[in-house]
C-alpha cells in the first residue's frame, strides 16, 4: 500500500529532477511502456468521476531550482495582458490550506505518493478532495505507475483546471525566470526555433478525447533555459 505524503518534498529532491528537454529525451526509448501505462490508467478511471482526463501521467521535470522550504504553488491571477491566468511561483507552503497537491512523484521503492507541486485552482482542489475520497482508486493508479517501470521518469498529475479556454485556444504556460503564467491564448506554430515537447498524458478514452480534452506540451523557444512554455487544454470545471 502507498502512503500519501501531502507535505511538499524537499527542495533537494525537487532540484534533482531533470530539466524538461533532458527528461523527454530519456523517456523517448520507453514510449511503448508509456502508452501501456496511459491505456491502463484510462481503463482504471473509465467508470469513475475522473473519466474525462482530470488525471494523467506527466513528465517528471523541474521548472527551476528551489531554495530552502520553497515549493511551487499555482494561484489564480492576471496575465500582463489582462487575461485571467494561473501564476506559479516558488514560496513557502506553510499552513496554507487553500492549495492542494497537483503533481506527484510515485516512489516505487518507498511506496509513497509525494507532492511535488501545488495549486489553489478550484478544479485542482476539488479533484484532489474527490481523489482522496476514493483511496482504492488512488492506490490502483499509484500501483500502475510503480509497476510500469517508469516511476523515475513519469509521475501522477491532476490535469483539470477551472480557467475558461475559448474554442481555438489553449492554456499556454509562459516561464519568466522564477515565475510561470498560464493563460488561454492561440497556440503558436512551431518552427526551427520552437521545440514541442509532450509533458502530460491524460487518462481518457479516445472517444471522449475526440470531443476535446487534455493535451499537455512543453514548448522551448531558443536556447534560454527560462524560455519554456507548457501548453495544456484541460477539461473545464464550472464555477460553483
Amino acid at each position: 500500500m502507498f502512503t500519501i505524503v501531502e507535505e511538499p518534498c524537499s527542495h533537494h529532491r525537487y532540484n534533482d529532477l531533470p530539466d524538461v528537454a533532458e527528461a523527454f529525451e530519456a523517456l523517448r526509448p520507453a514510449q511503448r511502456r508509456l502508452d501501456q501505462l496511459v491505456a491502463s490508467g484510462t481503463r482504471v478511471c473509465a467508470e469513475t468521476p475522473f473519466a474525462r482526463g482530470e488525471l494523467g501521467a506527466f513528465l517528471l521535470h523541474r521548472h527551476w531550482d528551489l531554495r530552502g522550504e520553497e515549493s511551487i504553488i499555482e494561484r489564480p491571477g492576471i496575465h500582463p495582458t489582462g487575461r485571467p491566468a494561473l501564476i506559479a511561483q516558488a514560496e513557502r507552503l506553510a499552513n496554507d490550506r487553500t492549495a492542494a497537491p497537483s503533481r506527484f512523484l510515485v516512489d516505487a521503492e518507498r511506496r509513497e505518493l509525494t507532492a511535488l507541486e501545488f495549486s489553489s485552482d478550484k478544479a485542482v482542489t476539488h479533484a484532489w478532495a474527490a481523489l482522496v475520497a476514493q483511496p482504492a482508486l488512488l492506490q490502483d493508479i499509484c500501483s500502475l505507475v510503480a509497476d510500469s517501470g517508469l516511476s523515475n521518469q513519469v509521475g501522477l498529475a491532476i490535469l483539470a483546471r477551472a480557467v475558461s479556454v475559448p474554442e481555438g485556444q489553449e492554456l499556454v504556460e509562459e516561464n519568466w525566470s522564477r515565475m510561470s503564467v498560464t493563460s488561454a491564448q492561440p497556440l503558436p506554430v512551431a518552427d526551427e526555433n520552437l521545440t514541442v515537447i509532450p509533458t502530460g498524458w491524460a487518462f481518457i478514452s479516445k472517444k471522449i478525447q475526440a470531443a476535446g480534452s487534455c493535451i499537455a506540451y512543453c514548448m522551448s523557444a531558443g536556447s534560454s533555459p527560462h524560455c519554456v512554455h507548457h501548453y495544456n487544454r484541460p477539461p473545464q470545471v464550472k464555477e460553483q
